[in-house]
């Protein structure tokens, strides 16, 4: 009868204790990787998310920059047939051409800004908003309240003076998931 022999404390591991380990390694490495993708994919969609938000921002800014800065009787609103057209000039001391006219509209699901110079010229046009499903105007009259379209039907034109601006727009941006922004806009005083 052979008697088994001790193995000695130098002679390695055993094919099981190698499995063993394999096994645990593979776990933590399927565990980290889970970890990771997930991380990954919350962060594509965080990222997505705010640069939604700062394209709304930007818009929301320029927008309402605009109407602070804009000259006295030159807001005009026509219903047209691709939707709304609201256009208002401003001083624009920075480019040297004294002042601009402003055009706000929706086309193929943009909120489109377009930049004309003093004399009609068209100069840029600036993407501001997409995924927009269609855009409304109303404006604050002292003396009616919130309107649908400026001037207001009531009011009486001068033939040689066009009407003063309203006291504010509010511009109602429907987005294409439904969901509704707006943003009310003063602009400078003006005498009535």
């Amino acid at each position: 009868m052979t008697r088994p022999t001790l193995r000695s404390a130098t002679a390695g591991v055993t094919l099981v204790e190698v499995l063993v380990a394999l096994v645990l390694f593979a776990l933590i490495g399927g565990a980290g990787f889970g970890m990771l993708d997930q991380i990954l994919r919350t962060q594509a969609g965080t990222e997505g998310r705010l640069e939604r938000l700062a394209q709304i921002q930007r818009g929301m800014y320029l927008l309402s920059t605009d109407f602070r800065q804009a000259r006295s009787g030159t807001l005009s609103w026509q219903d047209g047939e691709a939707g709304p057209v609201l256009s208002v000039g401003r001083s624009a001391a920075e480019t040297g051409a004294g002042w601009i006219t402003l055009t706000y509209q929706v086309q193929e699901g943009v909120l489109l800004r377009d930049v004309a110079s003093a004399g009609g010229d068209p100069v840029a046009r600036q993407s501001l908003l997409s995924d927009v499903a269609g855009i409304a105007w109303q404006f604050y009259d002292p003396g009616v309240g919130w309107v649908d379209q400026w001037p207001p039907p009531r009011a009486v034109a001068v033939l040689s003076q066009r009407p003063p601006n309203p006291v504010a727009v509010a511009a109602i941006i429907t987005l294409a998931d439904d969901r509704q922004l707006r943003r009310v806009a003063t602009l400078p005083s003006e005498p009535r």
